[in-house]
């Protein structure tokens, strides 16, 4: 697989690489202590670029999302960003991730792994066929 630039990046800045989902990205730069010493020192920058995307459109967008997962979206506003948990009915989670607000749409990036299980989850089992119309444009546009 050819190195993205943010690998490469990573790479020379003394990272250990580790694959998730099939993209690498760091798993170390050094010590736990000297990783700390330096995100207290100035800022860290985490690379995210192996979790899903899912995008949300619609007028009900927030609302549908909100009946899904954990925390009060209903006032996220565009340019605001939440953490997000969706569970199964019994309240067993089955996945996580961070909700984007922007001026049209919705972004949930969850972990790569786990995007099918959520959205098969929340949107089949959990609700009825009024959401059956989102579902597929979610599913089609996570392609």
């Amino acid at each position: 697989m050819p190195a993205r630039a943010l690998e490469v990046l990573h790479a020379a800045s003394g990272a250990r690489l580790v694959e998730r989902f099939g993209v690498r990205v760091p798993a170390r730069y050094g010590g736990i202590e000297e990783e700390y010493r330096a995100i207290h020192r100035g800022a860290a920058v985490v690379d995210l670029s192996w979790f899903g995307t899912i995008e949300l459109v619609g007028p009900d967008r927030v609302t549908f999302l909100h009946n899904l997962t954990t925390n009060d979206l209903r006032h996220l506003g565009e340019e605001g960003g939440a953490h997000v948990c969706f569970l199964t009915v019994h309240g067993k989670m089955v996945a996580e991730g961070i909700a984007l607000g922007l001026a049209d749409r919705l972004l949930v990036l969850i972990d790569g792994g786990r995007a099918a299980i959520a959205l098969v989850h929340t949107c089949l089992v959990e609700h009825n066929n009024v959401y059956w119309g989102v579902w597929h444009d979610m599913r089609q546009r996570s392609r």
